[in-house]
């Protein structure tokens, strides 16, 4: 090992993760200049299988935050395809990876031959890309070695990469604002225009069929006039955790009408006129 203990336990730290086999520790950082001059593996073979299962790791945090069942036990996500791909490629592009890097200060540990030590090249995003992915190869593995069923064979632990992962891409605090900017220029009216009563219901479902909100669920009560016993009707209306709640009427379409018309003025933040 070159590594001292102290820099093992202070890269541990820095990305929440214990690793079981150290040396998987010290070949991610080890470049190949290195292992030219003196011998032994070096972190391409990590890089590659860090590349991999980054964008894995990342799908799997965005699901656990962003998705839900729908009434027919169907999957659904906030968000549509090409937001998710945004959103993915935003986290795991060579700019991001490397600013992580420098966040964490990782770069200072590489283990680097000659050349590669009189070129600086532990300052090259590419090089510092190539480091994050190594780790993520590096915890992977590590995981591998350390579930070894009783026919020897591993599995990943897919919940302990995404920790690891989300700690090392900062999620908490990167997610939210990557998903703000995208969303920043994005108004519902320039796809269905204002609310309209007449329309609402209609303007709901096409922006459920864009994948730009969830599905409208419609619930009704029903009770009756006081006076001549006729049934009335209040409609719901439930997009995910919001709710939106009709006016009594004796006609089922109206109360529908209602209560999308509500819920379309609370998503585009226009006051609902009685």
């Amino acid at each position: 090992m070159i590594f001292e203990n102290y820099e093992i336990e202070e890269i541990e730290r820095t990305i929440g993760y214990t690793f079981a086999n150290k040396v998987l520790l010290e070949q991610a950082f080890t470049r190949r200049s290195f292992t030219e001059e003196h011998g032994g593996e070096n972190n391409e073979v990590l890089e590659f299988l860090g590349d991999k299962v980054l964008s894995l790791a990342v799908v799997k945090a965005l699901s656990d935050e962003y998705a839900y069942p729908t009434d027919d036990e169907e999957y659904a996500i906030e968000f549509d395809e090409e937001d998710l791909t945004d959103i993915l490629i935003a986290l795991v592009c060579s700019e991001n990876l490397a600013s992580r890097i420098d966040d964490m200060g990782l770069n200072k540990y590489l283990i680097m031959g000659k050349g590669d030590i009189r070129n600086n090249v532990q300052d090259d995003d590419s090089v510092k890309e190539d480091l994050f992915e190594a780790i993520v190869g590096a915890v992977t593995m590590d995981l591998d070695w350390e579930h070894l069923d009783k026919n020897g064979i591993g599995r990943w632990d897919i919940e302990k990469l995404k920790k690891v992962v989300s700690k090392m891409l900062n999620l908490k605090e990167t997610l939210p604002q990557i998903i703000e900017d995208l969303q920043e220029d994005y108004s519902f009216e320039d796809e269905v225009g204002e609310p309209d009563e007449s329309r609402a219901i209609n303007q709901l479902n096409e922006l459920y069929q864009k994948g730009l909100i969830s599905e409208p669920i419609y619930d009704y009560e029903q009770d009756y006039d006081d006076d001549d016993g006729t049934p009335i009707w209040r409609c719901y209306c439930r997009i995910k955790g919001d709710n939106k709640t009709s006016y009594w009427t004796n006609s089922k379409k109206d109360a529908k009408r209602d209560a999308s018309y509500r819920m379309l003025c609370y998503l585009m933040d226009y006051e609902y006129e009685e």
